[in-house]
C-alpha cells in the first residue's frame, strides 16, 4: 500500500500545482461580496483534486488488478464532479445541475442496492441523500471546515470500509490542507470539492446502511446536518429564499460577527463529529441518537444564546 500511497501524493501535488497555473489563467476566482467570509479574491475549484486524483489512482488499481471499487461509482462522481466544477467556472442553470446530480444519485443507488428496497424507501433516502449533498456544499463556508470536516468524515469510513480505497481521499484533503488551512487561504475548494466529496462520502455511508440494515450511519453526518436543517427552519419562519447564498449558520455567525478563527471554528466542529462518530461505532444507533439529540439541544441552546435569530 506504501507505494501507492507515495504515487498518490505524488500525482496530488501536481495537479494541485497544475491547477493553480490553470485558475490564474482562466481567472477561476472567489471574489469576495456581502455575504462572504474572505476579503480578498482567492482562487476557486482547488477541489478538483478530491474526485480526479481518488478516480484516478482506482483506475491505476484496475489497471493492475487490483481494483476493488466500482466503475459505476465512479462514472456518477466524474458526472456530479464535472459538473460542478462547470458550474465553478460558468455559473449554470440550476436545472442542469440537478439533472447531472440526479443521474449521479441514481447511480449511487443502483450501485449500494437502495433501488431493490421499498419504493417509500427509495424515494426517502433519494430526498435526503440530494439534501445532504447540497447542504455539504452550503456549509463550505470558511478556511478549513470543509478539510477537517471531510478528514473525520472519510478517515470514520476508511476504519470502516477499507475496501473503498478511501486513503487517496485522505491523500488529497491532506494535500489541499496546506493550502486551506491558514488565515488566508491560497484556494478553496468550490462546488467540485464539497460536493464530490459529500457524493463519496454519501456513497459510503448508503452502502454501508443496505450492507448492514442499520440505520445509524447516518449519524456520521449529524454535525453538519444539525447546523443545516436548524438554518433552514429558521430561514424559513424569516420568508428567506433558503436557495439562496447566506451567513447564518452558526459556523458563519462564529467566524464573521464573532470572530473567532476560521481554523478555530472549522475544529469544533470537525471534533465535535469525530466524539459523534466514536459513540455510533462503539455504543450503537441508541446511544448516538442520544448523543446526537444532546448535541442538538446544545446547538439550540447557542444560537438562542448568541441572539442569532
Amino acid at each position: 500500500m506504501l507505494p501507492y500511497i507515495f504515487v498518490a501524493f505524488l500525482l496530488g501535488i501536481i495537479f494541485i500545482q497544475l491547477y493553480f497555473r490553470i485558475a490564474k489563467r482562466f481567472e477561476i476566482v472567489d471574489k469576495p461580496n456581502k455575504r462572504s467570509s474572505h476579503l480578498e479574491p482567492t482562487l476557486r475549484g482547488g477541489g478538483i483534486i478530491f474526485p480526479i486524483l481518488f478516480i484516478v489512482m482506482n483506475l491505476v488499481l484496475f489497471a493492475l488488478d487490483r481494483g476493488s471499487v466500482s466503475l459505476w461509482f465512479l462514472f456518477g462522481l466524474l458526472l456530479i464532479g464535472g459538473i460542478s466544477f462547470w458550474d465553478d467556472v460558468k455559473t449554470l442553470s440550476p436545472m442542469i445541475r440537478v439533472l447531472f446530480h440526479i443521474t449521479a444519485v441514481v447511480l449511487m443507488f443502483w450501485q449500494t442496492g437502495l433501488l431493490e428496497l421499498h419504493i417509500l424507501t427509495i424515494v426517502i433516502g433519494f430526498v435526503l441523500v440530494i439534501g445532504s449533498i447540497n447542504a455539504y456544499n452550503f456549509m463550505d463556508g470558511i478556511n478549513g471546515i470543509t478539510t477537517l470536516y471531510s478528514m473525520v468524515a472519510v478517515g470514520t469510513l476508511y476504519f470502516l470500509m477499507p475496501e473503498m480505497n478511501l486513503e487517496y481521499v485522505m491523500v488529497a484533503l491532506l494535500i489541499f490542507a496546506f493550502y486551506n488551512i491558514r488565515k488566508r487561504a491560497v484556494c478553496f475548494s468550490g462546488d467540485v470539492g464539497s460536493v464530490s466529496l459529500s457524493y463519496i462520502i454519501a456513497f459510503c455511508i448508503c452502502k454501508l446502511m443496505v450492507d448492514t440494515q442499520n440505520v445509524k450511519w447516518i449519524l456520521l453526518l449529524g454535525v453538519y446536518g444539525i447546523d443545516s436543517v436548524v438554518t433552514i427552519l429558521y430561514r424559513l419562519k424569516r420568508s428567506e429564499n433558503i436557495f439562496k447564498p447566506h451567513r447564518t449558520h452558526l459556523y458563519q455567525y462564529l467566524a464573521n460577527e464573532k470572530g473567532v478563527s476560521h481554523v478555530g471554528v472549522s475544529t469544533i466542529y470537525a471534533l465535535t463529529q469525530l466524539a459523534l462518530n466514536v459513540v455510533v461505532i462503539q455504543y450503537g444507533f441508541t446511544m448516538g441518537l442520544l448523543a446526537f439529540g444532546v448535541l442538538a439541544l446544545v446547538y439550540l441552546v447557542v444560537r438562542v444564546r448568541l441572539k442569532l435569530d
